[in-house]
């Protein structure tokens, strides 16, 4: 009798020979690689796996904390790693993190191919320092994660801690996986983190080891795992054996594609899934119904909906920042003070709950430098507006400037023209030109000027028209001031005949002319 390990499972098929015995090689003499790019208007990412590598790691994605834990997976999971990326971490990792682990997941499901001998299960709890994860996987095609991770902190360095549940869930899409994650103990987010990644690619590397007694069959009952291709049963020359592995295939070919029959089921063709119906479903009369059914009934009392209305006194651009949040600040004022009014007047108590616990994600003291910055910004959108609608009152008085002296070109022009017509009808009517007509000049521009000519008598710089110097020549004694008013005109200083002292507030005048002319001097 042979040993059956050493049987090939051709050999169990009742066309072939088994009186000689033949080896199957327990590991797949081929390297099971896995090389996918994946281009996108966000990222480009570029991967590259060898399940049956020795734990080379080459990772350069821009987010070093990613770098880090994929180096992890292939020193833990002695694969070979390869993973080059590029994208827009100047906005945040989310999709480059993302777009790695779904690249990452499409070339595992690559490397794995048939998975035939495989382990396919794969169990592991790493610890680090007070950190303890469990992680256990199956490689069944059938995308699964179940992750309960307790994280303390928000970041890792740069790195969002957020996104290690998003990494997993895309490489669970895109790799068939069935994930689950446990945390068992630790409170660094670090560790937390590393071990995770640790244990996951200690499970994996379990998963995708191959099993000496699999003799590279699909490990699975029905006979195929994620690979929608039917097999070929392996099977002895007992017909009632036979007819029960015929029974099965056509069982399985009909669930599969559900139009191929059981004498088919020996080939290699692609099964072809059902498309989904593309016919709209919109019952406009059940939607109305459900949401009758969820409505607030009407004459329900406030207290029971707590909903404040807030109406917007003018329109806001949602794409200018510091006018979106002035609006959503005063309507959160606004809606909390009227909520307050209301519940007073219902008469009813109302506190906060003592287990009521509120964490803000900025300070106080940030939300005030926020609102002085807010309203820092409106003062001067304001004061812009200010100084704009200032210069375009300058210009418009500038434009009114120029319209009125254009018009007032205008009506000069027409009371030339008006003269011209007057003096026409003035000559047609018999009167000559010229005589003690009065004459209008307007033509030539010219302001009224002082006549140069000399009078007789009078001289140059006097103002009295020749007055004063009538009365010298009958030989009388010429008077200062006379002479001064001819001179000089009439007005102007007084003297400071009359101030506000001791001696003039009563009217009397104790030599205060004298007084004065010393002053003046």
């Amino acid at each position: 009798m042979h040993n059956p390990r050493n049987v090939s499972s051709a050999a169990l098929v009742g066309d072939i020979d088994t009186s000689a015995p033949t080896t199957i090689p327990l590991v797949n003499s081929v390297s099971r690689f896995g090389e996918v790019k994946r281009v996108t208007k966000e990222t480009n990412v570029a991967v590259r796996i060898n399940l049956d590598g020795s734990g080379v790691a080459d990772s350069s994605t821009g987010i070093p904390f990613l770098d880090h834990m994929l180096d992890q997976i292939a020193s833990h999971g002695v694969f070979d790693v390869h993973v080059k990326a590029t994208g827009d971490i100047h906005i945040d990792d989310h999709h480059t993190n993302e777009d790695v682990a779904l690249a990452i997941g499409t070339a595992l499901l690559q490397a794995l191919g048939d998975r035939k001998g495989i382990n396919r299960f794969g169990d592991f709890s790493a610890p680090l320092d007070e950190a303890l994860v469990h992680v256990s996987l199956d490689l069944s095609g059938r995308p699964h994660l179940g992750y309960n991770l307790d994280i303390p902190t928000q970041r890792v360095g740069t790195y969002d801690t957020q996104l290690v549940e998003h990494f997993f869930q895309s490489l669970v899409n895109t790799s068939g996986m069935t994930l689950h994650i446990r945390q068992l103990a630790g409170t660094n987010s670090h560790h937390i983190i590393e071990a995770t990644f640790k244990a996951f690619a200690r499970a994996l590397r379990q998963a995708t080891e191959h099993d000496p007694r699999r003799l590279g069959t699909v490990p699975s009952y029905i006979g195929w795992m994620g690979v929608r291709k039917k097999e070929t049963r392996f099977v002895t020359e007992d017909t009632t054996s036979d007819d029960k592995v015929e029974d099965l295939n056509e069982e399985v070919s009909a669930s599969e594609s559900g139009s191929e029959s059981g004498s088919e089921s020996e080939g290699d063709e692609d099964v072809k899934l059902p498309e989904p119906s593309k016919i709209a479903v919109n019952n406009r009369g059940a939607l109305l119904d459900k949401l009758g059914d969820i409505i607030w009934p009407e004459n329900v009392e406030w207290t029971h909906k707590l909903a404040i209305d807030i109406d917007q006194e003018q329109e806001v651009d949602v794409n200018d920042d510091l006018a979106r949040e002035l609006a959503f600040y005063t309507q959160a004022l606004e809606g909390t003070k009227q909520a307050f009014d209301k519940i007073q007047s219902t008469g009813q108590p109302f506190l906060r709950p003592p287990d009521y616990y509120a964490e803000m994600v900025k300070t106080d003291t940030h939300m005030v430098k926020v609102k002085g910055r807010l309203l820092a910004e409106k003062r001067k959108m304001e004061e812009a507006d200010e100084r704009r609608k200032a210069r375009e009152s300058k210009k418009l008085a500038k434009e009114i400037q120029a319209q009125k002296t254009k018009e007032r070109a205008k009506q000069k022009k027409e009371d030339i023209e008006s003269v011209k017509q007057w003096r026409k009808q003035r000559q047609k009517s018999g009167f000559a030109s010229g005589g003690n007509d009065a004459e209008f000049n307007f033509e030539d521009g010219k302001v009224f000027e002082r006549s140069k000519k000399k009078r007789p008598g009078v001289l140059p710089g006097d103002r009295s028209g020749g007055k004063a110097r009538q009365g010298f020549s009958k030989g009388k004694k010429p008077n200062k001031r006379e002479s001064r008013d001819s001179k000089f005109g009439f007005g102007g200083r007084k003297g400071l005949k009359k101030q506000n002292t001791a001696d003039t507030t009563y009217g009397i005048n104790k030599g205060s002319a004298q007084g004065n002319k010393k002053r003046k001097r």
